[in-house]
């Protein structure tokens, strides 16, 4: 009888950038995602995910990103992404109750969710949003 090594589900090929002030929650998501996901760098604050998002050394496919860290919000730096990147998928993931951030990540090309959410809510959200970005019929077809 042959020993196998007993293999979970295979990762899905994604890059993820997240961004966050507080470590623990930063812990948790690079654990979390990184189950699922290929590779996934995390950051502190507004200003280091711009520095990532702009540097070459790490080719984001996708950012989750708080709204509430020091020195600049998360929605402060997918306006700066926006300048750049107009594809890229965004979810913004805060427990921030300011009722203007739904329709300004709206208007910004981004989805908010609300912290705290079952990680199988995100995964779902990120996959449904990963698909509709590689997929020009399906932007096409919701432009209708």
């Amino acid at each position: 009888m042959s020993h196998e090594e007993i293999k979970g589900p295979e990762k899905i090929n994604l890059r993820l950038l997240v961004a966050d002030d507080d470590p623990a929650i930063l812990r948790i998501l690079k654990l979390l995602l990184g189950r699922r996901y290929s590779s996934v760098e995390t950051v502190v604050d507004g200003q280091a995910l711009m520095d990532k998002f702009s540097a070459l050394t790490f080719n984001a496919e996708f950012i989750i990103t708080d709204n509430t860290m020091p020195g600049m919000s998360g929605i402060e730096a997918i306006r700066k992404i926006r300048e750049t990147n107009t594809t890229i998928p965004i979810i913004l993931y805060t427990t921030d109750t300011d009722r203007s951030l739904g329709p300004a990540a709206r208007d910004l090309g981004a989805f908010l969710l609300s912290k705290p959410a079952e990680i199988n809510v995100l995964y779902n959200l990120i996959d449904k949003l990963r698909i509709k970005t590689d997929d020009p019929s399906e932007s096409e077809s919701s432009a209708a």
